[in-house]
């Protein structure tokens, strides 16, 4: 007895054309993988940092894929904290100016009038400022900072690999 479909395929025939298809299907997955980094990304900066111009869902680009390879940018300064320490020194400067007051926070110093440099007793550099007669810091002077490793700022490897999974299973039964 001869087993066939009503197209007369053999079920090992039908077999090898379905494994063909999903072969076929994984071989162009890049962009459906891409697609569900990039939009998990946008989400995560949306709801853990919403409005932010410096986590913006718009640094989230994509590059062309090819095949089952893509690339998304993130194009987000310091992002790479998320998976290790980063250790920051000034460049086309003696020292960094840390911002310390809300309203020196994405302000060069070069912007704020009336700044002044000061030392105080324990060694720390600092520009300030008076104001109504007090002495207000604006910013502390560094040669180097430490930012230890904060996951948070990226969605975790589960998120993503749940989200990939499921655009995946999407793909694949289409």
């Amino acid at each position: 007895m001869r087993i066939v479909d009503q197209n007369g395929r053999s079920p090992e025939q039908r077999v090898r054309e379905i494994l063909a298809e999903v072969k076929r299907k994984l071989d162009n997955s890049g962009k459906v993988i891409q697609l569900a980094v990039a939009s998990t990304v946008k989400r995560h900066f949306q709801s853990i940092y919403p409005g932010s111009s410096h986590y913006s869902p718009d640094k989230v680009t994509l590059k062309e894929a090819a095949g089952s390879g893509a690339t998304v940018n993130i194009d987000v300064p310091g992002i790479t904290r998320a998976y290790h320490d980063l250790d920051i020194r000034a460049k086309n400067a003696k020292r960094l100016a840390i911002p310390m007051h809300r309203q020196s926070y994405g302000v060069s110093p070069r912007d704020v009038a009336g700044l002044f440099y000061a030392r105080n007793k324990k060694g720390t550099e600092m520009l300030a400022k008076t104001e109504g007669g007090a002495l207000v810091v604006m910013y502390i002077l560094k040669e180097s900072v430490h930012q230890k490793r904060d996951p948070g700022l990226m969605p975790s490897d589960k998120t993503l690999a749940d989200n990939v999974f499921a655009r995946l299973k999407a793909y694949l039964a289409g």
